[in-house]
């Protein structure tokens, strides 16, 4: 949401903080499990995964950590008989935590890899655009995509079922799956007359 967009106003429906939220534990919950990661989910919620991540990475090292000295401070304690006993126990307590950090480690890459690529994921089409841009199209030249996706205003083509990321001037498209399908220079009062006649509907 931005200040400079006239249709817009600072998170009209207040979902920002609570998808942000949601990404924080998606990622815990799932770095751990290895089940249940919700991927190409938008801005907050990636924002909100990223975080997640840095904290399963720092719980799963400092839980691998302590479950290893716990296990030696077991198998001195009693003379190394404890090990035959509780073996697999050890070796998952060690494990669990260990596993969860790695792959909080392989998401935070993974990451960062795809924001040095250039952020949010392209189709073939929304490629062919940013091509586009870069050639010199003006009408293609938005800027920073990535940004018009996390601040602008979102509605919904009743038409296709994409997403349209409004910013001022700029329109960027995003499927369902998050990806970049278009982009655009759009002026606010094109603006207004898709909203008008319904082809863009904002999203609540």
């Amino acid at each position: 949401m931005v200040s400079d967009d006239p249709e817009s106003f600072a998170d009209l429906d207040g979902h920002d903080g609570w998808d942000f939220a949601f990404g924080v534990v998606n990622a815990f919950v799932s770095d751990f499990t290895g089940n249940g990661r919700k991927e190409a989910s938008g801005p907050d919620i990636n924002s909100g995964q990223a975080l997640g991540d840095s904290i399963a990475v720092t719980v799963g090292i400092a839980g691998a950590v302590l479950g290893a000295v716990a296990d030696a401070t077991v198998d001195v304690g009693s003379g190394g008989t404890a090990v035959l006993v509780s073996a697999p126990a050890q070796v998952a307590v060690v494990a669990l935590p260990a596993m969860g950090a790695i792959r909080g480690a392989t998401n935070l890459l993974k990451n960062s890899n795809k924001e040095s690529s250039g952020g949010t994921p392209r189709t073939e089409h929304g490629q062919e655009r940013a091509n586009e841009a870069k050639a010199g199209d003006t009408h293609r030249q938005v800027g920073d995509a990535n940004r018009t996706i996390k601040e602008g205003r979102q509605f919904t083509d009743s038409e296709t079922g994409n997403t349209v990321n409004v910013r001022g001037n700029k329109a960027v498209i995003t499927d369902s799956k998050g990806n970049i399908v278009s982009q655009f220079k759009n002026s606010k009062a094109n603006t207004q007359a898709r909203i008008k006649s319904g082809r863009w509907v904002p999203q609540k």
